[in-house]
């Protein structure tokens, strides 16, 4: 089995305990209000939502980049929330409450898992924003379902640019780094600030 085709997923129950009390006590105590998730069932396995903002009006959708989820939003749901309801995204293969089942391998899975997840979220007709591979996975959506998106705002979205040796070095450290999110995910967000980002009807 290569790569792209293996099932993300712990080493083990005691590190998904462990990750998961860590991420749901970092959403306790970042997000503007108590978070409740939202099982999303798509092909590729069940993603993850949580809902804030307005009950009415177009949603907006946050696309976490890789190795991200829904947390690395913290600091913006509550201001784009004023406006829209919010939904942000945990999405299946990342860090976060989500849990894979198949792989994603194509442009074209990445895209139809976003669409699945939309639908189940009543939420197809929505304005995307995402970030790096979140950005790239909101473009790839648009080419397969062209206007179906209410807009697209795309931060560093990936696949843009050759790809040369330092982008796998960050690859790897990345993923090294991913290798311990269980034991320090209450304290990421801090750590990393997100671009500003404001959507409009």
């Amino acid at each position: 089995m290569n790569a792209a085709e293996r099932i993300s997923d712990f080493t083990s129950d005691r590190a998904r305990q462990r990750f998961q009390t860590a991420y749901r006590d970092a959403l306790v105590r970042l997000w503007p209000e108590p978070p409740t998730p939202i099982p999303v069932s798509t092909q590729y396995g069940e993603a993850v939502a949580y809902r804030s903002g307005v009950a009415h009006g177009t949603p907006v959708v946050l696309l976490p980049g890789a190795g991200g989820s829904a947390l690395a939003w913290y600091q913006y749901v509550a201001r784009l929330g004023r406006r829209h309801p919010v939904i942000a995204l945990d999405p299946v293969g990342e860090p976060g409450a989500a849990r894979q089942t198949r792989p994603i391998t194509t442009a074209h899975d990445a895209a139809v898992f976003l669409a699945e997840a939309l639908a189940a979220l009543d939420a197809e007709h929505a304005h995307l924003i995402g970030m790096s591979y979140g950005g790239w996975t909101a473009l790839r959506h648009e080419v397969e379902f062209p206007g179906r998106a209410a807009s697209l705002t795309l931060l560093d979205p990936g696949g843009f640019g050759r790809i040369g040796a330092r982008f796998w070095a960050w690859l790897a450290a990345g993923g090294l780094a991913a290798l311990t999110l269980g034991r320090y995910a209450a304290d990421w967000p801090g750590r990393y600030a997100t671009p500003h980002c404001e959507t409009t009807n």
